[in-house]
């Protein structure tokens, strides 16, 4: 029990670390999702489980993951995908972007936010 409580404030500590030093492409969509801007309220580096996600809309329980040049490898992938169906079992939804998806067509990106919004109210 104390090692599990341990990590979940381990986690609450990188994930408000992890606000302070956003990626570029994240900093970029945090700016067109926030303030209930899509109708949500977004939460940006919030905890699941044992997991951080970019940004969370409780709401509608959508999850927005933005994957950088590191979420290439075999390994990322594969915990990516672990991760996924961790938090399907939540009943909330994944959905993922690149860093270059949100640098070459942000209005794509926030069209797809919107559409995935709507499916799920």
């Amino acid at each position: 029990m104390k090692n599990k409580m341990k990590k979940k404030q381990t986690n609450i500590e990188f994930a408000r670390q992890n606000r302070k030093t956003m990626p570029k492409a994240e900093v970029i969509l945090w700016q067109h999702i926030r303030k209930k801007q899509l109708g949500v309220r977004f939460l940006r580096q919030y905890c699941i489980d044992a997991y951080i996600v970019d940004f969370y809309a409780s709401d509608v329980k959508l999850a927005i993951e933005v994957d950088g040049a590191t979420h290439c490898s075999d390994e990322e992938i594969s915990y990516d995908q672990k991760r996924t169906q961790t938090l399907s079992q939540y009943g909330i939804e994944v959905i993922r972007f690149t860093n270059q998806d949100i640098y070459q067509s942000l209005t794509g990106v926030i069209e797809t936010i919107r559409n995935k919004i709507a499916e799920r109210l």
